[in-house]
């Protein structure tokens, strides 16, 4: 057997293996195959789909071909929305395994319910994020009286569909991001393929139906992601993240060369580079303004700012502060610039000898 075929039926074994085993999970017999996950069949699945392409790429069957050029007449906007009815569907589907709230759930409810009518928000802690709880609570001000605690007249405990519709809210979002960033990035028909390996994960499907902030979050974790990838695209939008390396480094460098191996240090409001590349001990102006009667004697001091750096003083407070320095130590300064190609420009140092 040549090594695409035996590619192709290594692929076609672990598909069918990772179908059972979600088949087996759904069914409460996730133990009977190794893993307790289809994602290792998958994983093994998706090199070998690869390798063996020629044979499954050339030799489509006519019947298959039909089929898929039937698939291709659907728009993929249909294939979304049916994923998202789907999603719906689980939800309401999963509702009576999970017909009480949980302890998270719980927390977040509290906080909700007492936004809502003023009932204690008990487990609640300033830590958590306060979106979800804001959310429930205008879903039970839509609901209803019965929809708070007993202290606007309604069943304690009551409400707990409307909250739970917050979750439905959340996962059809996510969702919805999760399908127009793969569009993005891919094909709006790869897109729906991603977003329905999304739905049919077993952590996802975990949270589905239950009054949490894990699934809302993720999707505003992935819109963060595709802002920031698409801001590096495009020409100028933002500076790479080691440009300030070309405006520190090579000041740095050059007063630790200069100091010769004599004690120094370097007061900049980048002191973290500086005294990594120039071997001196480094503080920030406002730790050298507290400490600079306390320099050990022999020490060389420099004082660095760029044309457009941070955390540094004007001029004026720059020769006023050499000034002081210089009475301290007793010692001439003199002052020289670097000249640097990085954004924050040329720097000028002073320095007491």
């Amino acid at each position: 057997m040549s090594r695409r075929k035996a590619a192709g039926v290594v692929a076609v074994v672990f598909t069918v293996l990772a179908g059972a085993q979600q088949v087996l999970l759904v069914a409460g017999f996730g133990g009977w195959l190794p893993g307790w996950q289809p994602w290792p069949y998958l994983l093994v699945a998706a090199p070998a789909w690869l390798i063996s392409r020629p044979l499954w790429g050339e030799r489509i069957p006519r019947p298959w071909r039909r089929a898929v050029e039937a698939l291709r007449r659907v728009p993929s906007w249909a294939y979304a929305v049916g994923v998202l009815a789907l999603a719906a569907g689980v939800w309401a589907g999963l509702q009576d395994f999970e017909p009480y709230l949980g302890h998270e759930e719980a927390v977040y409810a509290n906080k909700a319910r007492s936004w809502a009518d003023g009932t204690p928000d008990a487990g609640w802690g300033v830590y958590r994020p306060v979106g979800l709880p804001a959310l429930g609570a205008l879903a039970l001000w839509l609901y209803g009286d019965g929809g708070a605690g007993g202290g606007a007249g309604g069943s304690v405990g009551g409400g707990v569909g409307a909250l739970r519709a917050v979750g439905l809210v959340l996962v059809l979002g996510t969702l919805t991001v999760t399908y127009l960033v793969a569009a993005a990035w891919t094909s709006r028909r790869r897109a729906v393929v991603v977003v329905l390996v999304l739905l049919s994960g077993l952590g996802f499907l975990r949270r589905v139906p239950e009054y949490l902030n894990d699934i809302g979050a993720t999707g505003l974790v992935l819109v963060v992601v595709f802002l920031l990838v698409r801001a590096q695209v495009v020409a100028g939008a933002m500076p790479g993240p080691t440009r300030l390396a070309s405006s520190t480094v090579p000041v740095a460098r050059e007063i630790g060369a200069a100091a010769q191996g004599r004690p120094c240090l370097v007061v900049t409001g980048y002191e973290p580079e500086f005294g990594w590349y120039s071997g001196c001990d480094a503080v920030t102006y406002a730790q050298y303004r507290e400490m600079r009667l306390r320099v050990p004697e022999g020490t060389l001091v420099s004082l660095v700012v760029f044309e457009r750096g941070r955390l540094q003083p004007d001029a004026a407070g720059l020769e006023r502060l050499a000034r002081l320095a210089r009475v301290d130590s007793g010692r001439d300064s003199d002052v020289r610039t670097i000249g640097t190609d990085g954004p924050v420009g040329t720097a000028m140092v002073v320095t007491m000898r």
